[in-house]
């Protein structure tokens, strides 16, 4: 019960904050505010800052004296909340019109703020570094062996819950497909997998016909099983994903801050002639 309602408290509270700024977006749009004086330009500078700013979790990550200065995760959570702020307030700073070269920079930013979403998303999956961890690898498929003995307990031989198994894992096509494909798919799954656990309470109950008591067991183990299996496949594709979505986010920053300067520099000579 407590995690419905943590659940419904997280869907709450991001829904009425797309709701708010989709409300201010829309009142924005109709004022005549303008991008080179007054609230319009410190926006724009606000929101540059902010992306500026998001490189210092960066920074310290190379530099070996800055890392001891806080918590990673706390470094990480600034970065990401920079990235999501400052972009909106760019987004507003344009008043909606984009053209020439501005544009560029404008389109490459928001695919820096999907990226980085993207890469929180791979991030969260497992931990950074444990990907090539052999020790790790094998001790989850001996936990997922034992955990096939203990279900194979409740079907009669010849009958096999395997497949159900590995489709409620979702994780078939992640091992076979690279990089963007397999990335499309582990979302897939994760989007789908509720609705298959759902579909496993039918099967259990209407196609095996289980008891209550071993129902509830056998669903708990699968639970878990597949879980393991999601955990043996990610720890084979986490880092090849990561690789992929670290040179991805790069290229696309780098267009973002050059044109960005090269916007700021021209603005201000210009006000200054």
């Amino acid at each position: 019960m407590n995690r419905l309602l943590q659940y419904i408290s997280i869907i709450f509270s991001y829904s009425l904050t797309i709701v708010v700024v989709l409300i201010f977006s829309y009142w924005w749009y109709f004022q005549e505010f303008s991008p080179s004086k007054g609230i319009g330009h410190w926006i724009g500078y606000t929101g540059g800052g902010m992306m500026v700013f998001t490189q210092v979790y960066t920074i310290r990550r190379r530099l070996k004296f800055l890392q001891g200065i806080g918590v990673r995760k706390a470094w990480l959570d600034l970065h990401i909340y920079l990235g999501l702020i400052g972009p909106i307030l760019i987004t507003y700073h344009t008043t909606y019109k984009l053209g020439g070269i501005v544009a560029v920079s404008f389109w490459s930013m928001v695919v820096v703020m999907v990226s980085g979403i993207i890469g929180r998303y791979i991030y969260v999956q497992i931990p950074v570094g444990i990907a090539d961890n052999q020790d790790e690898l094998n001790r989850l498929k001996g936990e997922s062996d034992l955990l096939t003995k203990k279900i194979d307990k409740y079907f009669p031989a010849g009958v096999s819950i395997h497949t159900i198994v590995e489709e409620l894992s979702g994780m078939k096509k992640v091992a076979v497909y690279h990089g963007l494909k397999s990335l499309v798919y582990l979302f897939i799954g994760d989007v789908l997998r509720p609705f298959r656990f759902f579909g496993l309470r039918i099967k259990l109950l209407f196609r095996f016909r289980l008891p209550f008591k071993p129902r509830r067991e056998v669903y708990r183990l699968v639970r878990e099983q597949t879980m393991i299996i999601r955990r043996v496949i990610l720890l084979q594709v986490a880092q090849q994903l990561l690789d992929y979505w670290i040179v991805f986010h790069r290229i696309f920053a780098w267009v973002m801050f050059n044109i960005m300067i090269l916007h700021i520099v021209v603005a201000l000579l210009f006000k200054a002639a």
